[in-house]
């Protein structure tokens, strides 16, 4: 409550728990690519905005490194089909992560943060936009609040956040 997020809003679909936890992490870790184009189809149609809408979407990029392991971004693959279906822009290179992190899923939230500080570069112009920033997890927001302080010093207006799952 003494520092309220730079972002002005998440909308996620599901809690982290079992059954959707294992799908994430079948579609992150293991490739399960079909688990996670139904997770995006139901985030879609669950969370629409109806309302204060944004300007177009972008994916919380991956470092190269992880990329080129993985062989693909799962949070732009939730945000293509966002986009497809909500018919909004998508920009996937809004964002590029610098440096190569340790893996966020192990960290404490101020080692979160430490971890990511200044860790994000804006790509584009995003002057006077609201950027909807779209990722598979939110757990202590670390990712979420890095990118959106370097989006707001770009000059966006608003960021607000879809999300699969949230842990409760």
């Amino acid at each position: 409550m003494r520092e309220p997020p730079q972002y002005s809003g998440v909308r996620a679909t599901w809690h982290y728990a079992y059954p959707i936890s294992q799908l994430i992490q079948r579609f992150k870790y293991h490739s399960d690519l079909a688990a996670g184009h139904t997770l995006a189809q139901l985030t879609a149609q669950a969370i629409e905005p109806v309302e204060d809408r944004p300007d177009l979407l972008a994916p919380i990029p991956l470092h190269w490194r992880r990329y080129w392991q993985r062989g693909y971004n799962q949070s732009q693959l939730v945000a293509a089909e966002l986009a497809k279906q909500w018919q909004l822009p998508l920009r996937p290179r809004l964002l590029r992560k610098i440096a190569a992190t340790q893996t966020q899923s192990q960290l404490r939230r101020h080692q979160r943060l430490r971890n990511l500080l200044q860790n994000f570069a804006v790509r584009e112009p995003v002057e006077g936009l609201h950027i909807g920033l779209v990722d598979d997890v939110l757990t202590t927001s670390a990712t979420l609040e890095a990118a959106t302080q370097k989006l707001l010093e770009a000059g966006a207006t608003r960021v607000s956040a879809f999300i699969l799952a949230r842990t409760p």
